[in-house]
């Protein structure tokens, strides 16, 4: 889908850095490549915000664990990735309950207008190079896209546009940056991706089986 205004006319996205508790988001403007609203509000509120803003394509960062893995419940010890000893928290499952709440408020609220869901992993290597890469790392990459903190940021007496951004506002922008060309990918395409390569593992182990048992 192409992002970018043609004409006149103004395309909008919300997107969102989504928390258990809290949640920022900004509202871009894609002729002016800037946030024209942003903000980090609780939860609850977040839901009158999505009612409430006019935009034209909304996207979520989805809460997806590192690495193609398979989460499960084990009794007793709660969840954890197969094949590895690493606990999958709470947190990331609430987080995805309210990813839930918005992507269904969004289509009930704005007909026709979509809702996609994007894997934070992808976010930081479009604009660190590195899919691990921290909060400060991605907040220094957008200062340096949009020329410098001096510019983009400023002072009280002369504010750039990212003037009193802080916290997940800067990963709300993050997204809203690596969708705007129209080259990103989906937690869909990674979910495919994943599904692909549990049957070619799959494949794999039974091919063993086979070739142990001289067939």
């Amino acid at each position: 889908m192409q992002l970018r205004s043609e004409g006149r006319h103004t395309v909008r996205l919300l997107t969102i850095d989504p928390g258990n508790k809290d949640t920022g988001w900004v509202l871009f403007d894609t002729v002016k490549r800037i946030p024209v609203q942003f903000g980090r509000d609780d939860n609850h509120k977040m839901l009158k915000i999505i009612q409430t803003l006019k935009y034209d394509h909304a996207f979520s960062e989805f809460p997806v664990p590192r690495g193609q893995s398979i989460t499960v419940q084990i009794p007793g010890k709660g969840f954890i990735r197969k094949g590895s000893s690493q606990t999958v928290s709470w947190q990331l499952y609430y987080t995805a309950y309210w990813v839930g709440q918005y992507h269904l408020l969004s289509r009930l609220t704005h007909k026709g207008i979509p809702f996609t869901l994007i894997n934070r992993m992808d976010v930081k290597l479009f604009l660190t190079g590195n899919a691990g890469a921290k909060d400060t790392n991605v907040r220094s990459a957008i200062i340096e896209k949009y020329g410098g903190k001096e510019l983009c940021i400023g002072n009280v007496k002369k504010p750039g546009p990212l003037h009193k951004m802080k916290a997940d506002t800067w990963a709300a922008l993050a997204v809203a940056l690596y969708v705007e060309d129209g080259k990103f990918k989906t937690v869909e395409d990674f979910i495919i991706k994943l599904e692909k390569n549990i049957e070619i593992k799959k494949a794999k182990k039974a091919a063993k089986k086979l070739k142990e048992a001289g067939l």
